[in-house]
């Protein structure tokens, strides 16, 4: 009898096992959870840090200035499951990330002298690529991305100039600082994820931009990014709702304008990242570090919807 009841608690034990198995993807030994960390400016798909094939962004914002001026962003991007698993599985657990993504994104402004004015808007393509683990796997891995993208002009009108506010904090997004048409055919960046307990990440990327303000492109700049990212939390140590850091540098420099001489304008950035399961919620700060720093910055919050990897 005690020998019958002992194999029948260990086949139940050897069902719950399968079932365990059967609802979620085997970990290798020793390999940790991607928990990848968003930059505070997010405006690319992002590849592989994208929580899940269709992701919707929702970004409320105070640009403080002078005259205050407030902002509704959103951002959605998709990008149906790649059917070659076998070139992302080992970059983030097994999932079937897509390395295609088309994202739009758009905003509305609200001022006290202009009211509520309509943003650009901004459609854009992503291909992104893995690379091939580095150093002593897996220590380290990565993948860069290359991306197409077209802003319009403000939507609230082509003669727009837009609040100053505006234009100093987000004078590294020309279309956003000045009224006009952006064309940027080859965004390339590159992000390594470093695998101690995969929480620390560097991301890296150059932007040409030919900016129309009038018939033909007047103006040719380039824009860069570098962004740091840490989580506080490792796998199979610590809470999966760890807090994650991101540091932001963004630049763009104006090469040449018909009405303009040469110039450059940067700003930066820092946020806290929690991941909540279908949600991500982030609460970040930027400020242009120059002359106009105590008296602008803009501080928002990111709601991103989709589940997590």
């Amino acid at each position: 009898m005690r020998r019958g009841a002992f194999l029948c608690v260990v086949w139940l034990g050897c069902l719950a096992a399968g079932a365990r198995a059967d609802q979620a993807p085997p970990q290798p030994d020793g390999v940790p959870v991607a928990r990848p960390v968003v930059p505070v400016d997010d405006t690319r798909s992002h590849g592989p840090t994208a929580r899940d094939w269709v992701d919707l962004s929702a970004m409320p914002q105070a640009l403080l200035a002078p005259q205050t001026v407030w902002a509704l962003v959103g951002q959605v991007a998709i990008g149906p499951p790649t059917l070659d698993v076998r070139e992302v599985r080992e970059l983030y657990d097994q999932y079937a990330l897509s390395n295609y993504q088309l994202r739009v994104r758009g905003g509305a402004y609200r001022s006290k002298d202009q009211g509520t004015l309509g943003g650009p808007i901004t459609v854009a393509g992503q291909r992104y690529f893995p690379v091939a683990p580095l150093a002593i796997s897996p220590l380290l891995y990565a993948h860069f991305g290359v991306e197409a993208a077209l802003s319009t002009p403000w939507v609230s009108g082509r003669f727009l100039v837009p609040p100053r506010a505006v234009q100093v904090l987000n004078g590294v997004d020309t279309e956003l600082a000045r009224n006009g048409w952006s064309v940027r055919p080859a965004a390339v960046y590159f992000r390594g994820d470093f695998l101690a307990c995969r929480s620390e990440s560097l991301d890296v990327g150059l932007s040409p931009e030919a900016f129309s303000p009038t018939i033909g492109a007047t103006e040719y700049d380039l824009r860069f990014h570098v962004a740091l990212g840490a989580s506080m939390g490792c796998h199979g140590n610590m809470s999966p709702y760890a807090p994650k850091i991101s540091l932001e540098y963004r630049g763009r420099v104006r090469m040449y304008a018909a009405d303009q001489a040469p110039g450059y304008v940067d700003s930066i950035g820092a946020a806290i990242q929690f991941d909540l399961a279908w949600f991500l919620l982030q609460a970040f700060y930027a400020a242009d570090p120059g002359r106009n720093m105590q008296d602008f910055g803009v501080a928002g919050l990111r709601l991103q919807i989709g589940e997590a990897k």
